[in-house]
């Protein structure tokens, strides 16, 4: 019999039906059982590890919807927490909603003046100033705290992965990592590399309470500082 090429691309003299990519593309295309079909491991969220169900990664494409609208085309400060809340409407993306929590919303309006960003200004106002700034917030890990994974354990699963959007997707001349952060996590970064960029020595950079006005002045001087560098480098 003449070589020719299978179902699965390759060449062989298998009859179709014998081919093992034939037999797994009926599978995954029809959906039923095929003989000696190879059985696939499930498909993993590259973000948080686990099992990626459709629910999940479309609450994860939903948050990089959200983000990616009001990320600066050249990030001069990265921003990086631990996780995102598990309330989508939590989320410092979503602020334009105004139908975050009550717990969260002190945390943000913080955050903002902690940059320099209005308190007066409209949510929308405020993202976009945040954008014009080149602030970005990123996480190190893109989905909510998975279940199981010991805090002492984060920046050993997730770090590396972290260390390789900084370098490949976010490139920014600055880098402020926001209390608590993960134990270890600053040791990584700096073996990566971004140790010139790490405001404060990777040290967590605590948010202050929207009320504790000379707190969120010293943060704000702490931020403004590295702005400028971002923008001078």
């Amino acid at each position: 019999m003449v070589a020719q090429a299978s179902a699965c691309g390759r060449q062989c003299d298998a009859f179709p039906a014998q081919c093992p990519g034939f037999a797994q593309a009926l599978t995954l295309f029809y959906d039923v059982p095929v003989p000696n079909a190879p059985v696939l491991g499930p498909i993993l969220c590259d973000s948080c590890g686990v099992v990626a169900a459709p629910d999940h990664i479309r609450e994860r494409m939903a948050r990089l919807e959200l983000s990616t609208r009001h990320r600066p085309f050249h990030i001069g400060l990265l921003l990086v927490c631990t996780a995102p809340p598990i309330n989508p409407d939590d989320d410092l993306y979503a602020w334009e909603r105004q139908s975050s929590s009550a717990e969260s919303r002190p945390y943000i309006e913080s955050l903002f003046a902690c940059v320099g960003v209005s308190t007066e200004k409209t949510p929308a106002e405020q993202l976009a100033d945040l954008q014009r700034r080149g602030v970005y917030f990123a996480r190190l890990i893109e989905c909510p705290m998975p279940e199981g994974v010991r805090p002492e354990e984060l920046a050993a699963k997730f770090g590396s992965v972290l260390a390789k959007r900084i370098n490949y997707s976010y490139k920014p001349r600055q880098i402020a990592l926001l209390s608590p952060v993960a134990d270890g996590l600053a040791e990584i970064l700096i073996s990566a590399g971004f140790g010139d960029r790490l405001v404060a020595s990777g040290k967590g950079i605590q948010i202050p309470s929207a009320t504790d006005s000379g707190a969120i002045a010293a943060v704000r001087a702490i931020f403004s500082k590295a702005i400028s560098a971002s923008e001078g480098g």
